[in-house]
Formats: C-alpha cells, sequence, structure tokens
C-alpha cells in the first residue's frame, strides 16, 4: 500500500549515537529525502565558501606583514644579493 500512495518513512542516521531522525508515513519520501540531500550539499557549499573567504583574509594579513618585514629588512633573503666584481676583471 505505501507504494501504491506514495508514502513512507524516511529515517536519516545523524553522527550522535542516540539523534537519529524519523520522519513517519509522509507523502512522497523519497522527494523528501532529496530534498533534504540537496539542503545538506547547500549548507556544506556554503561553509566551504565562508572558510574559504576567511582563508583568504587570512593570507592577504599574512603577506601584508611579511612584506612589511621585508621592506625593515627584517628578512633575510632567500638568495644572496649579487657581490659587485672587482672593476679589473670588468676590464679583462
Amino acid at each position: 500500500m505505501p507504494t501504491l500512495f506514495d508514502y513512507g518513512d524516511v529515517h536519516i542516521e545523524t553522527a550522535g549515537a542516540t539523534s537519529d531522525i524519523t520522519f513517519e508515513s509522509i507523502h512522497n519520501p523519497g522527494q523528501a529525502l532529496s530534498d533534504i540531500f540537496r539542503r545538506l550539499e547547500e549548507h556544506n557549499d556554503m561553509l566551504r565558501k565562508q572558510e574559504g573567504a576567511l582563508r583568504h583574509d587570512e593570507y592577504a594579513v599574512l603577506l601584508d606583514v611579511y612584506k612589511q618585514e621585508l621592506e625593515r629588512d627584517r628578512i633575510p633573503r632567500r638568495t644572496p644579493r649579487p657581490t659587485p666584481r672587482p672593476t679589473s676583471e670588468i676590464d679583462d
């Protein structure tokens, strides 16, 4: 009968041991389940975007501090500055 009238239960297992959710005898359980997963994915996408924006801001601050310290000559260069050759070598 449930299949004929398109109703049934939707059981959702959550991370918690006792916090599972069951929707009993709902109309169109397949659509309800699809809606739940779609909204979960939308929520996860929003969290990823927020995390990306936060990470972007952190990198911007880090690069700004690095640039300031480099300008103050507090950070050694990774490659040594070229040493000028003596003028006697250039004339040869």
